[in-house]
């Protein structure tokens, strides 16, 4: 009964993610050593599609076993250095051979998972990040089983890269999001040089992955109190240096190295320039005339 109750929530799960998500925000590959019997052993790849910043599914294959596995991943909080995620999963177990009958078959049989881990971002380059996770059999700990291969808990330990194959985010598959981008950069940046020209619009892409500012391209920059500049965009006409560097921004190129914030000092009022000085902001470049922090 148990084992029908898990595979109907795992599938409602399934449907939900189909529906909530026309596609996909990101693909995230890695590569898991797990502890199993106090084993340490390299022999996962996992495949995760992000459908959305907190949903992912998962796929996993083992090349030692041949074990095929699926899961629905849940992030409680995806825009964070570090974030908590979990899982609802099945997994294909093989049965190890007989060693009194060789020549029996073997069998798999899928077992299901709950799943606990701790995602790091590393900062050393954008989308590296390590996953640290315990996977157990949800109600395996107190029945005897006949596989000698599985086991009701195991630890893992995986490096990941998460990347899109053309746009990053839930707008820049859009059109009109690379023209916004790039109108803004026509206004804000049009004599700057061409890094610090994508740069300004890398700032706007980093402020739609923080938890301080909106999730969105056009939400960011239509915010209240932040770009003075946006009434005008709609009579603006971007320049093709302005649009080449914001479809690069979008692309994943960040010479503003996670920036928030620019300002150009020589333009600024002396009021803002005293606000920023004592804030204790954390420079990240300087390109140009602008400064970047955040």
């Amino acid at each position: 009964m148990l084992k029908r109750i898990f595979s109907a929530s795992l599938v409602f799960l399934l449907a939900i993610f189909s529906v909530h998500s026309a596609s996909f925000a990101a693909i995230q590959i890695g590569i898991e050593t797990t502890m199993e019997n106090k084993l340490l052993q390299l022999d996962t790849t996992n495949l995760n599609w992000w459908l959305s910043d907190h949903w992912a599914l998962r796929g996993n294959y083992s090349w030692k076993t041949d074990d095929l596995g699926i899961a629905a991943l849940y992030k409680l909080n995806p825009k964070g250095r570090a974030s908590l995620y979990l899982g609802l999963g099945a997994e294909e177990v093989s049965a190890k051979a007989d060693s009194q009958n060789p020549s029996a078959s073997q069998s798999a049989s899928p077992e299901p998972r709950l799943i606990a881990g701790m995602e790091w971002n590393l900062s050393s380059k954008p989308g590296l990040s390590l996953m640290v996770e315990a996977e157990a059999n949800p109600y395996g700990f107190n029945h005897s089983s006949g596989n000698d291969n599985g086991s009701d808990t195991r630890l893992a330990l995986s490096l990941n890269y998460k990347f899109s194959p053309s746009y990053i985010g839930k707008e820049n598959h859009k059109r009109d999001t690379l023209e916004l981008l790039a109108k803004l950069i026509t206004i804000e940046a049009p004599d700057e040089p061409f890094e610090g020209q994508v740069a300004v619009a890398a700032v706007v892409l980093n402020r739609t992955r923080s938890h301080d500012f909106p999730d969105s391209v056009s939400k960011v920059i239509y915010q209240p109190g932040q770009f003075a500049t946006a009434q005008r965009l709609t009579q603006t006409k971007p320049t093709d240096s302005a649009v080449k560097a914001a479809g690069i921004a979008i692309r994943g190129n960040d010479p503003s190295h996670g920036a928030l914030y620019f300002y150009n000092p020589a333009t600024s009022s002396a009021r803002a320039r005293r606000y920023i000085q004592r804030s204790h902001f954390q420079v990240t470049a300087r390109i140009g005339n602008h400064v970047f922090f955040k």
